[in-house]
């Protein structure tokens, strides 16, 4: 991207992941179309991987969210224990790409599966490494165009075993008037399996 291309700048603190945008501290940033939101992010990377990102667009301050819009615009977010904003960027305005769901999170409890995403980030960024011969941590940085996947509409279930369990602990309740929660029976009933095994040895 040429420097005269460039109308916006996102960038970084030391130590903080958010971004800024001429002082202001970004909250999320928010990729939508055809009135719907279709992906939202804090950042790009962790550990403040990308120092400074530039937009060859403008951005536009809004007092009211319109996501029937065609450009990139900035509002007050809701977060209400900090001030800072949401960016909201057309997709069309981006290279932003789905590439489908996946699989993310296996647990006992639950099961969950989000929607991966590429977009081209136009800036610059940094790789932290370790310094073998001095044994402190360094970074090198670059500037370009870099393709970063990034995970967005996060969805999760219940298990069949986070079912049983909050099962027998309403069961516990009714007939015993103890209360605990699933995870607590889940934790006796993997506690009562290990003692049996041993016992069995």
């Amino acid at each position: 991207m040429n420097t005269t291309d460039i109308k916006t700048r996102l960038y970084t603190s030391a130590h903080y992941n958010p971004f800024f945008m001429n002082g202001l501290e970004i909250d999320h940033i928010i990729f939508y179309r055809d009135g719907k939101e279709i992906a939202s992010l804090n950042w790009f990377g962790t550990d403040n991987h990308y120092i400074v990102i530039y937009f060859p667009f403008e951005v536009k301050k809004a007092a009211k969210l319109n996501l029937n819009r065609q450009d990139a615009f900035y509002m007050r977010s809701k977060t209400d224990w900090k001030r800072c904003y949401n960016l909201y960027i057309h997709a069309d305005l981006t290279d932003l790409k789905s590439m489908g769901r996946e699989d993310y999170l296996s647990d006992w409890d639950r099961d969950g599966s989000r929607e991966k995403f590429t977009i081209t980030i136009h800036g610059e960024r940094r790789e932290w490494y370790l310094d073998k011969a001095t044994g402190q941590r360094k970074c090198n940085t670059e500037k370009g165009d870099f393709v970063e996947t990034f995970g967005a509409n996060y969805q999760s279930v219940l298990t069949a075993e986070y079912r049983k369990c909050e099962k027998i602990a309403e069961k516990w309740k009714q007939l015993a008037y103890i209360s605990v929660s699933p995870f607590d029976i889940h934790r006796l009933m993997k506690a009562y399996n290990i003692s049996e095994k041993r016992q069995k040895k």
